[in-house]
């Protein structure tokens, strides 16, 4: 059935359309409609969907149209226009472990450059952005060293001192002064299981 939709685009701008539906495709945790729109193909994200109501005329598409290899293109045309900051680190046993568990703040890509007598490995991140970049870093401390660029390095830095700065102002208790293991354990097991 052909759909009526009011979407929201991404640049906050309301569109009305009818739609030819072709599939839906679920991926990170968001649901995508892909349909045709005046004979091109088209990929809207469901929870911009503002109304839909069927037209009462039948869907059409292509005979020959497959949603999977559709998605696989789309997806990879979709990925080069994204932005891109690439990154060279050191991390260390911990970080890299838990590197790919930061949600959006993940990196794209990695690619690792070898592992080093104690323990810690040299990689190539790719981030979306310098922000993202430094939040994700900032997550993986204190196991991180940037190698390059340096105004990462520096961005880094500044964050951090700004942090150390609220809580030597806040009369919060630093880590090195107060007991911070675990009840029956030390601080060591309580990583081991993370």
């Amino acid at each position: 059935m052909a759909l009526q939709i009011r979407y929201r685009r991404a640049d906050g701008r309301t569109v009305e359309r009818i739609i030819h539906p072709a599939g839906l495709v679920h991926k990170t945790g968001v649901w995508y409609l892909v349909a045709f729109h005046e004979e091109s193909s088209r990929v809207y994200r469901v929870d911009r969907l503002r109304h839909a109501r069927e037209t009462g005329a039948a869907a059409s598409r292509p005979a020959d149209f497959d949603l999977v290899a559709f998605w696989e293109r789309w997806e990879e045309g979709y990925a080069a226009t994204l932005p891109t900051f690439l990154t060279q680190v050191r991390l260390g046993p911990l970080a890299q472990r838990h590197r790919d568990d930061l949600g959006p703040l993940s990196p794209r890509a990695v690619t690792e450059h070898g592992l080093t007598a104690d323990g810690w490995v040299e990689q190539t991140l790719l981030f979306d952005t310098p922000r993202v970049a430094v939040a994700a870093l900032l997550a993986l401390a204190p196991e991180v060293e940037v190698i390059a660029p340096d105004a990462l390095r520096d961005e880094l830095a500044a964050v951090a001192r700004q942090l150390i700065g609220r809580c030597q102002t806040t009369g919060i208790v630093s880590p090195e002064d107060a007991d911070v293991s675990p009840p029956g354990g030390n601080h060591q097991d309580m990583t081991d299981e993370s």
